[in-house]
């Protein structure tokens, strides 16, 4: 896969406003066709916690339209995790969202963690609007990206999320003082 211009901007941008390099992998579809590139950032935004943020997920369209242009999305996910379930909660939802086309504020991507890699019973990813990081968004002549912050939630969750809202919950999540960075917190609904 060649490397777009757009995806060398969206990675210089990330050098920059992070003021230092993170370390590449690459994560692939169980066939082999789909792949996304993965920075990881150790102690990043504060001591003990790694983030994880994608470069890829915005190459494939989510036929959404913002000021006459595609809008399109990279993930972040911050986790105090040396276990990597964090590293792979990332992954599978940025190959479920390039494969379904389907990421936006407030969503949820359902039973989105491999069932192998399950630990505890965060099994879905809130796709939120605030992040611990300084990344802006990207314009471009034909798209827009954002990016969204993946919060591992609960089943009872996922249902205040379906009934309520995305901002709704973020209001929770911020009102109950949720560590959004601890993978195994309790919920707060």
């Amino acid at each position: 896969m060649a490397v777009s211009e757009q995806l060398r901007a969206l990675a210089n941008g990330m050098r920059s406003a992070l003021g230092r390099e993170g370390d590449l992998s690459r994560a692939l579809s169980d066939d082999g066709r789909t792949q996304v590139d993965l920075f990881t950032l150790t102690d990043a935004p504060e001591k003990g916690v790694t983030t994880y943020v994608t470069l890829g997920v915005s190459e494939r369209s989510l036929d959404l339209q913002v000021e006459q242009r595609d809008l399109r999305v990279e993930f972040v996910l911050s986790a105090r995790d040396r276990s990597g379930r964090g590293k792979h909660a990332i992954e599978d939802a940025a190959l479920t969202a390039i494969a379904s086309g389907r990421a936006s504020y407030g969503s949820v991507i359902t039973e989105a963690l491999d069932p192998a890699r399950k630990g505890g019973e965060r099994r879905h990813l809130f796709l939120g609007s605030s992040t611990a990081l300084p990344l802006a968004r990207a314009d471009f002549a034909d798209r827009i990206v954002t990016w969204l912050t993946l919060v591992p939630i609960s089943s009872s969750e996922r249902d205040y999320v379906r009934n309520n809202g995305g901002a709704a919950f973020e209001t929770l999540l911020e009102t109950a003082g949720a560590d959004i960075f601890d993978l195994d917190r309790p919920p707060v609904a």
